[in-house]
């Protein structure tokens, strides 16, 4: 009995997708002229996962729109905070509590 084909990737989960990501693998799915299968090889996440990303696309499109405002938020927090503590090492003031950060 032959063995079934495995995959040459790890399968990457949707918590490790950004919303770009996602948007690309709903628009390489929507083209039609690709399986579920070949999106989710070209991605390396799994044929379930297209299916699920492009079945919410289409019945929730708010939850990507809030998918997107997380990230810039997360985005603009990462920036305060690396020109808070920059302007602190610069001016050599150590940081001992996360509380000066802010």
């Amino acid at each position: 009995m032959e063995k079934p084909a495995r995959r040459k990737y790890k399968k990457r989960p949707r918590c490790q997708l950004a919303s770009a990501d996602i948007e690309e693998i709903v628009q390489a799915y929507d083209k039609g002229d690709q399986t579920q299968a070949d999106v989710a090889r070209q991605f390396r996440v799994t044929p379930r996962l297209v299916s699920r990303l492009f079945t919410e696309a289409e019945k929730k499109p708010e939850k990507l729109r809030e998918l997107k405002q997380r990230e810039k938020d997360r985005s603009r927090d990462c920036k305060a905070v690396e020109q808070v503590v920059s302007g602190l090492l610069e001016r050599s003031i150590p940081i001992e509590k996360a509380a000066k950060v802010k």
